[in-house]
């Protein structure tokens, strides 16, 4: 079977970025709270915060929206395109897609391009927070254990070598996605 991850993989550019700054654009209110957002990159990256708790901390954009199902979906629609090409020829009915993007907001756009196998990260839209540990690193490993036979990866897809590390050393053959959105073998033998 082939993995992917998703966001710079498959789809160009990072979804909860995206999402972050179409909210910023379709609902002003939320420029009340750059400096909050500022505050919390800052102490992300100065590692004071974790990536969870920044995650957390910029889903506060989610406050005022009524209809977050509907919101997503206007989202995609602008986004449809950023699907890379070389992805959709090569699909195939047995794809999974492991990601650390919500359920929420991914699986929309999922259920739109037929992929049937997904492990995402889950929040809660209510309470605006992850339920456990977001899907990243060792996690998306051991997610993915919970629902499939890790010797079953034929091709694992990634454009984070650093990140993906446990699933690349699970592959039998992994695939770097450079910044250009070219596909190149990753030799995981080393």
């Amino acid at each position: 079977m082939n993995v992917y991850d998703f966001d710079k993989t498959i789809c160009k550019d990072d979804t909860e970025e995206d999402f972050f700054y179409y909210e910023l654009r379709h609902h002003p209110i939320n420029w009340l709270y750059i400096p909050y957002f500022m505050h919390a990159h800052l102490s992300y990256k100065l590692k004071r915060i974790d990536e969870q708790e920044w995650r957390h901390r910029i889903y506060l954009t989610l406050k005022h929206i009524k209809d977050i199902d509907n919101e997503v979906l206007k989202f995609w629609k602008k986004r449809k395109n950023k699907i890379l090409d070389w992805y959709k020829v090569q699909q195939k009915e047995d794809d999974v897609i492991v990601s650390a993007t919500p359920r929420f907001l991914l699986e929309p756009m999922l259920i739109a391009l037929n992929i049937k196998h997904y492990i995402v990260s889950e929040f809660d839209v209510k309470t605006r927070r992850f339920i456990g540990p977001i899907n990243v690193e060792e996690e998306k490993v051991r997610r993915f254990m919970k629902e499939y036979d890790i010797n079953d990866i034929d091709n694992f897809y990634t454009d984070s070598i650093k990140r993906d590390m446990p699933m690349i050393l699970k592959a039998k053959n992994a695939f770097i996605v450079d910044k250009h959105y070219q596909v190149k073998p990753y030799n995981n033998k080393n």
